[in-house]
């Protein structure tokens, strides 16, 4: 009996040790997988920020677009108008009708004005080219947020899992310490008993 006893007492000790290892570890996992949590969605709150952000840069970038459009249309309308106005004035010139000095007045206009379209063309190039990149940008950070979506989801199932798992091993500890606690009272028991007989039999 006193050999049970110890045994039972070392199975208990061994049972109460699991059972603390089995609550630590489901601490720990909630701990880590709160921080994993946080941090996961932090990221894809960051990614949104950003998202929006380059869709303001985007709106921008479409408005000052249709204003370089209005710009070069306005360059080329004036470009046109000046290689008019120089091939009549050269024309003229060449009739006699006009000063060299009308020629090169128009001619400066029409450099002026080429000078000008052509930096509203390259204004018109440059916002397109802008407006592609922020339009590929917000693309690609929708796909990161997709898969980190998808892998917060993949997460969550996996500390479902885990904390699932340690809560089997705190029951199964659990139930094995209150076997042990019941066969330990059965043990006492039992002992107390033979010790009741053992004196009634030095009685006698």
């Amino acid at each position: 009996v006193i050999l049970n006893m110890d045994r039972l007492m070392s199975d208990i000790l061994l049972a109460k040790n699991s059972l603390s290892s089995a609550r630590s570890s489901l601490e720990s996992t909630k701990a880590q997988s709160a921080q994993q949590l946080s941090q996961a969605k932090i990221s894809i709150t960051n990614i949104e920020n950003l998202i929006e952000q380059d869709q303001i840069s985007l709106n921008k970038a479409k408005i000052a677009l249709d204003q370089a459009d209005t710009s070069e249309k306005s360059a080329l309308a004036r470009l046109d108008n000046a290689k008019s106005e120089l091939d009549r004035k050269k024309d003229l010139y060449d009739k006699k009708f006009v000063p060299l000095r009308d020629v090169e007045n128009a001619q400066l206009e029409y450099t002026s004005a080429l000078g000008q379209y052509d930096t509203a063309k390259s204004s018109v190039k440059s916002q397109k080219e802008s407006i592609q990149s922020l339009e590929k940008t917000i693309t690609n950070r929708k796909a990161t947020i997709q898969t980190e979506n998808d892998n917060l989801k993949t997460l969550m199932d996996s500390i479902k899992e885990q904390e699932k798992q340690a809560n089997i091993q705190i029951q199964q500890a659990t139930e094995r310490l209150a076997i042990l606690q019941k066969s330990m009272e059965s043990e006492k028991q039992i002992a107390s008993l033979a010790l009741k007989s053992a004196e009634a039999n030095k009685v006698r």
